[in-house]
C-alpha cells in the first residue's frame, strides 16, 4: 500500500512512499502537523512481507511533503 496525497480539488496528486515501501499503519499528529507511516521496504521483490525485508518508520512534514525523518 502506498500512501498518496490529494490536493483539494483532487486535481493533484503526491506520492509519499516510494513504491518498494508497503505501508502498514499510518497517523497524523496534530500538534506538529507530521505524518507517521509505519512499514517496510521488499528488499527481494517478492511482494510478501518476509524476515529479508527491512522494517521502517518515516515521518513526513505535511506542509512540505517532504521526508524528514527515517528511523
Amino acid at each position: 500500500m502506498q500512501i498518496i496525497i490529494l490536493s483539494t480539488d483532487g486535481k493533484e496528486r503526491t506520492q509519499l512512499t516510494e513504491d518498494k515501501f508497503f505501508a502498514g499503519d499510518w497517523t497524523v499528529n496534530a500538534q506538529t502537523g507530521k505524518l507517521v507511516v509505519i512499514g517496510y521496504y521488499d528488499t527481494n521483490n517478492n511482494n510478501k512481507h518476509d524476515k529479508a525485508d527491512k522494517n521502517e518508520i518515516l515521518i513526513y512534514d505535511l506542509k512540505t511533503l517532504k521526508l524528514v525523518s527515517r528511523i
